[in-house]
């Protein structure tokens, strides 16, 4: 008889591809900050391109800002992720700030937050 799927594998495979977008964007992110400070002519900092007015994008220092916080927010949240043997409610907690500012760039410009 066949294995079948129950709600721990599903969760391990959750964790897994979960794991591996944060750690793809701990290893990136840092290399885009990089190119940003060392070619700004390439990206659309003011009030031009198709991010006008998005915080980010209204200076090099905002994004260089935005970029570092989103760095040490998807570091946390990985070792949150990772570290098997802490409580639930640190997990949480730990992974808290990297949903935060998700949910603050997603929502960026729209009515929910004005």
């Amino acid at each position: 008889m066949p294995k079948t799927w129950n709600s721990k594998s599903a969760i391990k495979i959750l964790r897994a591809v979960y794991a591996a977008l944060l750690g793809m964007m701990f290893v990136l992110l840092p290399f885009d900050l990089w190119d940003a400070l060392t070619t700004p002519y390439e990206y659309p900092f003011g009030m031009e391109g198709p991010v006008a007015g998005v915080w980010a994008y209204k200076s090099q220092s905002n994004y260089v800002i935005s970029h570092l916080a989103m760095w040490g927010a998807s570091s946390m949240a990985l070792w949150a992720l990772l570290a098997e043997r802490t409580s639930l409610v640190s997990r949480w907690l730990w992974s808290i700030p990297f949903l935060t500012i998700w949910a603050l760039n997603v929502f960026e410009g729209s009515p929910y937050l004005e």
